[in-house]
Protein backbone atom coordinates (compact mmCIF):
# COMPACT_ATOMS: atom_id res chain seq x y z
CA UNK A 1 0.00 0.00 0.00
CA UNK A 2 2.85 2.24 0.88
CA UNK A 3 4.35 1.68 -2.63
CA UNK A 4 0.93 2.62 -4.35
CA UNK A 5 0.32 5.40 -2.73
CA UNK A 6 4.19 6.48 -3.23
CA UNK A 7 4.06 5.75 -7.15
CA UNK A 8 0.76 7.58 -6.99
CA UNK A 9 1.94 11.07 -5.66
CA UNK A 10 4.11 10.89 -8.24
CA UNK A 11 2.40 10.50 -11.02
CA UNK A 12 -0.39 13.08 -10.17
CA UNK A 13 2.32 15.28 -9.16
CA UNK A 14 3.63 14.74 -12.83
CA UNK A 15 0.44 15.18 -14.20
CA UNK A 16 -0.66 18.57 -12.55
CA UNK A 17 3.11 19.84 -12.88
CA UNK A 18 2.85 19.17 -16.96
CA UNK A 19 -0.91 21.21 -17.20
CA UNK A 20 0.84 23.88 -15.39
CA UNK A 21 3.98 23.65 -18.00
CA UNK A 22 1.21 23.54 -20.35
CA UNK A 23 -0.02 26.42 -19.28
CA UNK A 24 3.42 28.25 -19.26
CA UNK A 25 4.28 27.43 -22.70
CA UNK A 26 0.65 28.61 -24.19
CA UNK A 27 1.37 31.93 -21.95
CA UNK A 28 4.65 32.46 -23.19
CA UNK A 29 3.46 31.74 -27.17
CA UNK A 30 1.18 34.39 -26.34
CA UNK A 31 3.83 36.97 -24.90
CA UNK A 32 3.62 39.77 -28.27
CA UNK A 33 -0.15 39.44 -28.00
CA UNK A 34 -1.84 43.08 -27.08
CA UNK A 35 -3.51 41.20 -24.39
CA UNK A 36 0.08 40.39 -23.10
CA UNK A 37 -0.84 41.06 -19.81
CA UNK A 38 -2.81 38.40 -19.29
CA UNK A 39 -0.98 36.10 -20.52
CA UNK A 40 2.61 36.78 -18.28
CA UNK A 41 0.13 36.97 -14.96
CA UNK A 42 -1.31 33.82 -15.95
CA UNK A 43 1.96 32.68 -15.97
CA UNK A 44 3.95 33.85 -12.83
CA UNK A 45 0.42 32.24 -11.33
CA UNK A 46 1.07 28.81 -13.11
CA UNK A 47 5.08 29.00 -11.98
CA UNK A 48 4.13 29.95 -8.21
CA UNK A 49 2.21 26.45 -8.52
CA UNK A 50 4.43 24.74 -10.48
CA UNK A 51 7.74 25.57 -8.15
CA UNK A 52 5.51 25.05 -4.88
CA UNK A 53 4.69 21.90 -5.82
CA UNK A 54 7.71 20.21 -7.34
CA UNK A 55 10.24 21.74 -4.81
CA UNK A 56 7.84 21.20 -1.95
CA UNK A 57 8.26 17.35 -3.24
CA UNK A 58 12.12 17.11 -3.64
CA UNK A 59 12.59 18.35 -0.18
CA UNK A 60 9.89 15.90 0.98
CA UNK A 61 12.40 13.22 -0.74
CA UNK A 62 15.67 14.36 0.10
CA UNK A 63 15.11 15.78 3.63
CA UNK A 64 13.17 12.95 4.70
CA UNK A 65 15.00 12.20 7.45
CA UNK A 66 16.76 16.22 7.95
CA UNK A 67 16.23 18.40 10.93
CA UNK A 68 15.52 20.70 8.35
CA UNK A 69 12.84 19.25 6.50
CA UNK A 70 10.48 21.42 7.48
CA UNK A 71 11.95 24.88 7.09
CA UNK A 72 13.12 23.51 3.58
CA UNK A 73 9.65 22.25 2.85
CA UNK A 74 7.81 25.51 3.66
CA UNK A 75 10.29 27.80 2.35
CA UNK A 76 9.90 26.21 -1.14
CA UNK A 77 5.66 27.03 -0.46
CA UNK A 78 6.48 30.41 0.42
CA UNK A 79 8.43 30.90 -2.73
CA UNK A 80 5.45 29.61 -4.77
CA UNK A 81 2.56 30.87 -3.17
CA UNK A 82 4.37 34.46 -3.23
CA UNK A 83 4.88 34.20 -7.15
CA UNK A 84 1.28 33.79 -7.01
CA UNK A 85 0.47 36.42 -5.53
CA UNK A 86 2.49 38.48 -7.87
CA UNK A 87 0.58 36.77 -10.43
CA UNK A 88 -2.89 37.62 -9.15
CA UNK A 89 -2.10 41.06 -8.40
CA UNK A 90 -0.53 41.77 -12.26
CA UNK A 91 -3.73 39.69 -13.39
CA UNK A 92 -6.26 42.36 -11.18
CA UNK A 93 -4.10 45.25 -12.89
CA UNK A 94 -4.14 43.94 -15.98
CA UNK A 95 -8.17 43.53 -15.97
CA UNK A 96 -9.17 46.33 -13.77
CA UNK A 97 -6.53 48.71 -13.84
CA UNK A 98 -6.55 48.59 -9.99
CA UNK A 99 -3.51 48.51 -7.62
CA UNK A 100 -3.93 46.04 -4.75
CA UNK A 101 -0.65 44.67 -5.22
CA UNK A 102 0.65 46.70 -1.95
CA UNK A 103 -2.36 45.95 0.34
CA UNK A 104 -2.30 41.91 -0.57
CA UNK A 105 1.47 41.73 -0.46
CA UNK A 106 1.73 43.54 3.10
CA UNK A 107 -0.77 41.29 4.41
CA UNK A 108 1.03 38.41 2.46
CA UNK A 109 4.14 39.41 4.51
CA UNK A 110 2.83 39.87 8.16
CA UNK A 111 1.74 36.53 7.35
CA UNK A 112 5.24 35.04 6.55
CA UNK A 113 6.58 36.98 9.42
CA UNK A 114 4.25 35.26 11.98
CA UNK A 115 4.64 31.80 10.41
CA UNK A 116 8.40 32.17 10.06
CA UNK A 117 8.90 32.88 13.60
CA UNK A 118 7.11 29.90 14.65
CA UNK A 119 9.38 27.92 11.84
CA UNK A 120 12.65 28.65 12.91
CA UNK A 121 11.87 29.14 16.35
CA UNK A 122 13.08 26.15 18.06
CA UNK A 123 11.82 27.04 21.16
CA UNK A 124 8.14 26.81 19.25
CA UNK A 125 8.47 23.38 17.73
CA UNK A 126 6.82 20.40 18.20
CA UNK A 127 8.52 17.12 18.42
CA UNK A 128 7.14 13.82 16.94
CA UNK A 129 8.26 10.37 18.58
CA UNK A 130 10.43 10.26 16.00
CA UNK A 131 12.19 13.03 17.22
CA UNK A 132 11.71 15.34 13.99
CA UNK A 133 9.33 18.33 14.15
CA UNK A 134 5.78 18.47 13.44
CA UNK A 135 4.50 20.62 10.79
CA UNK A 136 2.42 23.25 12.67
CA UNK A 137 -0.84 24.92 11.25
CA UNK A 138 0.24 27.98 11.58
CA UNK A 139 3.14 26.83 9.26
CA UNK A 140 0.19 27.28 6.25
CA UNK A 141 -0.88 30.90 7.21
CA UNK A 142 0.68 32.31 4.36
CA UNK A 143 0.09 30.01 1.68
CA UNK A 144 -3.72 30.60 3.07
CA UNK A 145 -3.79 34.46 2.97
CA UNK A 146 -3.16 34.02 -1.09
CA UNK A 147 -5.27 31.82 -1.94
CA UNK A 148 -7.95 33.38 0.14
CA UNK A 149 -7.73 36.52 -0.01
CA UNK A 150 -7.31 36.44 -3.82
CA UNK A 151 -10.28 34.28 -3.99
CA UNK A 152 -11.91 36.79 -1.84
CA UNK A 153 -11.00 39.51 -4.54
CA UNK A 154 -11.81 37.58 -7.47
CA UNK A 155 -15.10 37.18 -6.23
CA UNK A 156 -15.88 40.71 -5.90
CA UNK A 157 -14.58 42.23 -9.06
CA UNK A 158 -16.59 39.45 -10.34
CA UNK A 159 -19.65 40.74 -8.92
CA UNK A 160 -18.43 44.50 -10.22
CA UNK A 161 -18.82 42.80 -13.56
CA UNK A 162 -15.27 41.75 -14.39
CA UNK A 163 -16.49 38.19 -15.49
CA UNK A 164 -13.02 37.16 -17.19
CA UNK A 165 -12.23 37.07 -13.80
CA UNK A 166 -13.33 33.83 -12.93
CA UNK A 167 -10.90 30.97 -13.62
CA UNK A 168 -8.44 32.61 -11.34
CA UNK A 169 -11.43 32.93 -8.76
CA UNK A 170 -11.64 29.19 -9.40
CA UNK A 171 -7.97 28.66 -9.70
CA UNK A 172 -7.18 29.95 -6.22
CA UNK A 173 -10.48 28.24 -4.47
CA UNK A 174 -9.13 25.22 -5.48
CA UNK A 175 -5.61 25.75 -3.92
CA UNK A 176 -7.40 26.75 -0.84
CA UNK A 177 -9.66 23.23 -0.36
CA UNK A 178 -6.00 21.56 -1.62
CA UNK A 179 -4.55 23.46 1.22
CA UNK A 180 -7.32 22.52 4.02
CA UNK A 181 -5.97 18.93 3.25
CA UNK A 182 -2.52 19.14 3.29
CA UNK A 183 -2.35 21.46 6.30
CA UNK A 184 -4.59 19.06 8.01
CA UNK A 185 -7.09 21.52 8.84
CA UNK A 186 -9.60 18.83 6.74
CA UNK A 187 -9.73 15.78 9.22
CA UNK A 188 -7.94 12.60 8.04
CA UNK A 189 -9.95 9.80 6.89
CA UNK A 190 -7.47 7.45 4.93
CA UNK A 191 -4.33 7.54 3.10
CA UNK A 192 -6.06 6.88 -0.23
CA UNK A 193 -9.16 9.74 0.10
CA UNK A 194 -6.74 12.27 1.96
CA UNK A 195 -4.31 12.15 -1.57
CA UNK A 196 -8.00 12.27 -3.20
CA UNK A 197 -8.90 15.48 -1.63
CA UNK A 198 -5.49 16.74 -2.21
CA UNK A 199 -4.96 15.94 -5.80
CA UNK A 200 -8.53 16.39 -7.31
CA UNK A 201 -8.37 20.07 -6.27
CA UNK A 202 -4.80 20.68 -7.98
CA UNK A 203 -5.87 18.76 -11.13
CA UNK A 204 -8.62 20.92 -11.36
CA UNK A 205 -7.16 23.74 -10.21
CA UNK A 206 -4.48 23.17 -12.87
CA UNK A 207 -7.11 22.41 -15.43
CA UNK A 208 -8.97 25.39 -15.30
CA UNK A 209 -5.69 27.41 -15.20
CA UNK A 210 -5.27 25.84 -18.72
CA UNK A 211 -8.46 26.42 -19.86
CA UNK A 212 -8.48 29.95 -19.02
CA UNK A 213 -5.48 30.77 -21.13
CA UNK A 214 -6.78 28.52 -24.18
CA UNK A 215 -9.93 30.45 -23.71
CA UNK A 216 -8.44 33.91 -24.17
CA UNK A 217 -5.62 32.43 -26.93
CA UNK A 218 -8.91 31.48 -28.91
CA UNK A 219 -10.64 34.84 -28.52
CA UNK A 220 -7.63 36.84 -29.55
CA UNK A 221 -7.06 34.63 -33.13
CA UNK A 222 -10.79 34.79 -33.50
CA UNK A 223 -10.27 38.58 -33.02
CA UNK A 224 -7.21 38.52 -35.31
CA UNK A 225 -9.36 36.90 -37.93
CA UNK A 226 -12.28 38.94 -38.33
CA UNK A 227 -9.54 42.03 -38.26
Amino acid sequence: MDLFLSLSTYVLTGVVAAILVGVIVVSARHRRDPDKGFFNASSISAGGGLFALVAGLVCAIVLRHSPLLQQARFISFYMGFSLLLIGNSALIRHVTHLAVGRAYAAVHTTALLVSCYFLFNANKFVLGADGYQIPLKIYWLPPFVVTVVGTGLFTWLINKGYRSLRYASIYNLLLVLALLRLSSIMPSINPVVDGLEVFVPLLAAAGFGLASIMDRASRNVASKTTH
